[in-house]
């Protein structure tokens, strides 16, 4: 590819290609200088520079202009379709935190209305889990035998431990005894019955719910 030197009046500068020249505002005028020529000659007398001093045509400027004109067009709907990206993605962001917020008030709702629930339970405990024997036997030889205890526990909670006492009674009513059963892992909405030991003195019992321990309802 043939190279350009130029004159700037004070110095030769160079060598150019053609993709140079065009950005160094070459004039006719402009001195030049390439291998083979013996002497600087004005820009405008050699023929392979002619594509620089080329005006541009109606046709060109009127090419130039709508290709700057649609460019123009695809720039605003390029714009336009990003600002409804962004408008979407931030619409669906706060989607998202208020869809976020109102779980978690569900939750807080939920769990408050639970405690609540919790706490009116615990209150009425003693409504909640009864306890009751059957009928037994008597013997003024062999005392007090076949007797049950059964407790039901009518929350919706799991119960870890019901302490149940039963007094042995003498004929005069004073306690002759005193028994515990133990009713363990009871079931919500569930009952549950013991086999009471016999005892060799005593006409009558006696029984009493003593505890109720239950890390599901908070009762330790």
């Amino acid at each position: 590819m043939k190279k350009y030197y130029l004159h700037n009046g004070q110095a030769r500068i160079g060598p150019f290609d053609m993709a140079d020249l065009k950005e160094h505002q070459v004039t006719e005028s402009t001195p030049v200088w390439f291998d083979g020529q013996q002497e600087w000659i004005p820009a405008g007398q050699v023929g392979e520079l002619q594509p620089l001093f080329e005006v541009p045509t109606a046709k060109n400027a009127a090419m130039a202009e709508e290709a700057l004109h649609d460019k123009n067009i695809i720039g605003r709907r390029l714009i336009s379709i990003l600002n409804v990206i962004i408008l979407v993605l931030a619409a669906a962001c706060i989607f998202l935190l208020w869809q976020q917020q109102n779980r978690k008030n569900a939750e807080a709702h939920l769990k408050e209305a639970q405690e609540e629930e919790k706490a009116r339970v615990r209150a009425s405990i003693s409504s909640y889990v009864t306890a009751s024997h059957s009928e037994y036997n008597y013997s003024a030889t062999s005392g007090i035998s076949g007797l049950d205890i059964t407790v039901l526990n009518s929350t919706a909670y799991l119960l870890d431990n019901v302490r149940v006492a039963i007094n042995y009674l003498t004929a005069n009513g004073k306690i002759w005894k005193t028994v515990y059963l133990d009713f363990n892992n009871m079931q919500p909405f569930s009952r549950m019955a013991l086999a009471a030991p016999n005892s060799d003195s005593g006409v009558s019992v006696q029984h009493k719910i003593v505890s109720v321990t239950s890390t599901a309802l908070g009762l330790p």
